[in-house]
């Protein structure tokens, strides 16, 4: 599966896998919509809540 994009709630530090296999770092503000091809979002050193995801399958 792979996200097009995110919404980010409630923003800060989001750590996720981009589709090229690399691990990125973004600062993000409050109620950002990310359009972004992410396979997974960390646990570890991700801070922001409430993410939502639009999913490809």
């Amino acid at each position: 599966m792979v996200t097009i994009a995110l919404y980010v709630g409630s923003g800060c530090t989001l750590v996720f896998d981009a589709v090229a296999r690399e691990t990125r770092t973004a600062a993000v503000a409050d109620s950002s919509k990310l359009p972004l091809g992410t396979v997974h979002v960390q646990d570890n050193g991700t801070t922001p809540t409430g993410i939502h995801a639009l999913v490809l399958k």
